[in-house]
């Protein structure tokens, strides 16, 4: 009778109501670590891709579910509040977050855009809380072309994307104009769901820069090993 009214199981056991079950969610193998891919920018991980953890990546990937969207979020924003904790990032700060863009072409496939997704709902999770004044900054976009960053090594993956990051200036400018008078400078996280080789977070990071923007932090849910 279940199956008939909830006709949704488990995409990592199989077993029916729910898209993620509350045992196979509890047992996710998940490893807060940090990561150096870039030498002049600090991040973490919140696991490793393999197993469960790729499975339930690509699933969010390909259906942008909001069970999954709000799941990953939720473990995100567990580990980036000790780190705004540990670095001393007050309330009255403000917090931007900058999600990794999609292509045009991604973006027609998918219909959304995963790092986005899951930016809004990482700030949701800490809005909840009440402890932060966050915002997704939603201000980069794809130029030009690219390949599918899949299967490309480092150096093949850093020159497909070299150049192709642009900043939207209307809306980096808006965002500092809201900012409060006297505040600091904010604390800027980048953030995407997959880390591989660090050639987006790189290219995020130097096209943020060329407009006067220094980012602090990147946040991903998974780093392949």
């Amino acid at each position: 009778m279940t199956r008939v009214w909830l006709p949704i199981d488990c995409l990592l056991c199989g077993e029916p109501p729910l898209e993620l079950c509350a045992e196979c969610h509890a047992s996710l193998p998940l490893r807060e670590h940090s990561i150096s891919r870039l030498s002049e920018l600090t991040g973490l991980a919140v696991a490793d891709y393999q197993g469960e953890v790729s499975a339930l990546i690509r699933a969010f990937k390909g259906s942008g579910s909001k069970t999954l969207q709000r799941l990953i979020g939720l473990q995100m924003a567990r580990t980036l509040s000790r780190v705004l904790d540990d670095l001393g990032v007050h309330s009255q700060r403000a917090i931007w977050f900058i999600p990794a863009p999609s292509s045009a072409r991604n973006f027609r496939g998918r219909g959304f855009a995963p790092a986005q997704l899951l930016a809004s709902a990482v700030r949701n999770e800490l809005l909840l809380h009440g402890r932060y004044n966050v915002r997704v900054a939603n201000m980069l976009r794809v130029v030009g072309a690219t390949v599918d960053q899949a299967g490309l090594g480092k150096l093949e993956r850093s020159r497909n994307l070299e150049g192709k990051f642009v900043v939207n200036i209307k809306r980096l400018e808006a965002l500092r104009k809201a900012l409060p008078v006297g505040s600091s400078n904010p604390f800027v996280v980048l953030l995407d769901d997959i880390v591989t080789t660090g050639a987006t977070m790189s290219e995020m990071q130097t096209c943020l820069a060329r407009s006067g923007l220094q980012a602090s932090f990147f946040l991903t849910f998974a780093e392949t090993l």
